[in-house]
């Protein structure tokens, strides 16, 4: 989850190394400049060190004017951490470049399963949880991930005390086990990370009434 848009907290001496592979296409596509994105447009498809491209770059600052002009030569790749546009997008909560990038890259996973979807919960974004929830709901993660095979962006959401998006995510995905025989309502009583009260009883109290309803 590293970025180039956190580079204050690199020193001087790294910056350089930093941006030193970056094509101008890049650079434009990174400060949202549609005129230098024009300009630069034979440097399409270029990576840099990092495995990313000029579409990733205006994904992860939410450049849905660059994205428009590079979603269509561009989309598709992953960088050296299998991160794709999607995902820069999703995990920034920027809901327009996720809606311009859903049906071309919609349902990728990293290594270990995780999706956007995983990440727009993570990083508590509902409006992109309830856009990408119709493209990648059910999916799930495999051995490699932290919590194991069968996680759910549901489970995710139980685990940090989501409560929006906990209720986005309940009808869709409520009643499903983890290969471990987990549900999300398991995640909820034992959350991750501090979590306020009133927020754990209410996704706790969301998710009773879900596997009461699908255990009927």
């Amino acid at each position: 989850m590293e970025s180039v848009f956190r580079a204050s907290q690199e020193s001087p001496k790294e910056l350089p190394d930093l941006l030193a592979d970056h094509t101008a296409l890049m650079r434009a596509a990174m400060v949202g400049d549609s005129d230098a994105v024009d300009d630069a447009m034979d440097e399409i498809g270029g990576q840099d060190g990092r495995g990313r491209t000029a579409l990733m770059y205006a994904a992860e600052a939410g450049h849905a004017n660059i994205i428009e002009k590079l979603v269509d030569v561009e989309a598709g790749q992953k960088d050296r951490t299998q991160w794709t546009a999607l995902m820069y997008a999703a995990q920034n909560g920027h809901l327009d470049c996720v809606k311009l990038l859903l049906e071309v890259e919609a349902g990728q996973q990293l290594k270990d399963g995780t999706t956007a979807l995983f990440l727009a919960v993570f990083w508590d974004s509902p409006a992109c949880v309830e856009a990408l929830a119709p493209h990648e709901k059910g999916i799930t993660t495999n051995y490699k991930h932290p919590q194991g095979a069968g996680y759910t962006a549901l489970m995710e959401a139980a685990r940090w005390g989501r409560r929006e998006c906990a209720q986005l995510l309940a009808p869709l995905e409520g009643g499903m086990k983890s290969d471990e025989g987990r549900t999300a309502l398991d995640y909820a009583r034992c959350p991750a990370g501090p979590v306020a009260p009133d927020v754990r009883d209410a996704v706790v109290a969301l998710l009773e009434d879900v596997e009461n309803e699908a255990g009927k």
